[in-house]
């Protein structure tokens, strides 16, 4: 976000802290810094003197109207899951995060499909072969920058409780 002011205005001096502040030192950095809020009393220069300091500042515009409108587009490539991992590390945290998940969120009065109980891929995989023709979302692939992928909307992805293509969700 921005402020764009035309004219000069009289603000407090602005901090930007990278961590919230517990009140007591909120309190403490106010009294350090509180020589930077002096009183004050309307601007350095009269009106009068700013008007003879003005400079003219000419603008070109454009014959015509122009709008841009150019909404963000997600590509993506979609990989079947792999069955084993070339790296030990991945297969091992592979199989822990589905321990999690299974004890999270399948235990009584939760029921899971037996596909999630008995497969780790369920929850998470290594990327196996890529999937370069079946529809995903209702979408065929299509090219872009030499690679086969998806391209959406973005806000139709994030932005929509339900997906409808042809006449069916998705």
């Amino acid at each position: 976000n921005a402020l764009e002011i035309s004219r000069e205005i009289l603000i407090s001096p602005i901090a930007l802290i990278p961590k919230a502040l517990h009140v007591y030192e909120l309190q403490k950095f106010f009294y350090r810094t509180s020589e930077l809020l002096e009183v004050r009393y309307g601007p350095l220069l009269t009106n009068g003197e700013r008007e003879d300091m003005l400079n003219y500042v000419s603008k070109e515009t454009f014959s015509k109207d122009q709008v841009s409108i150019s909404p963000p587009v997600v590509f993506q490539q979609r990989a079947l899951a792999a069955e084993s991992c070339s790296f030990k590390f991945a297969q091992h945290w592979i199989q822990k995060l589905h321990e999690q998940a299974v004890l999270a969120k399948c235990q009584y009065p939760n029921e899971c499909d037996p596909y999630v109980l008995e497969s780790r891929s369920s929850v998470v995989s290594c990327v196996g072969d890529m999937q370069e023709s079946t529809p995903f979302f209702g979408r065929n692939p299509q090219p872009f920058n030499g690679m086969m992928g998806f391209a959406e909307f973005l806000y139709v992805l994030a932005d929509n409780t339900f997906l409808s293509r042809e006449g069916s969700f998705v």
